[in-house]
């Protein structure tokens, strides 16, 4: 049985390096997921899976989750090109090895923590709102039933 979330995680456009980014992210990305929203602003979506392999070894967080990590926390247009020439002159795909920097891998990762942390305490409070709703409804229905009688 595998476990499964879809998150979605996008780049700012407040960010000064954002059509660089997402030209870069758009030639070297695979696989191609995403999709428009309303507002208009693209929306790279990701599916976080939970794989237990014999011995407990899982894969942990997706290639293409790392790669889009690290491009989203790029700081310079140099670090965006160092990762666009790693590409091509590889397979093609972006981002695939770690950063040189450890600080900013590390630091990469912390983004993608808190992104995540953020969407779940997001959910969490979604189902609260909803369980409170249900019961106050139930409890309200139940009120009204006694009353009739």
């Amino acid at each position: 049985m595998h476990f499964q979330a879809h998150i979605w995680i996008d780049i700012s456009e407040q960010d000064p390096l954002y059509k660089k980014k997402l030209d870069i992210w758009q030639k070297h990305r695979t696989p191609k997921s995403e999709h428009v929203c309303s507002s208009g602003c693209t929306r790279t979506t990701f599916a976080i899976k939970e794989v237990k392999y014999s011995g407990n070894k899982g894969v942990g967080i997706p290639q293409a989750l790392r790669a889009f990590v690290r491009v989203f926390c790029a700081t310079s247009i140099e670090e965006l090109e160092e990762m666009a020439v790693e590409a091509a002159e590889n397979d093609g795909r972006l981002a695939r090895r770690p950063l040189k920097h450890a600080e900013r891998e590390v630091h990469a990762h912390r983004k993608l923590l808190m992104h995540l942390d953020s969407m779940i305490q997001g959910h969490s409070t979604a189902i609260e709102v909803r369980t409170l709703t249900t019961a106050e409804n139930s409890v309200s229905l139940k009120s009204n039933t006694d009353e009739a009688k």
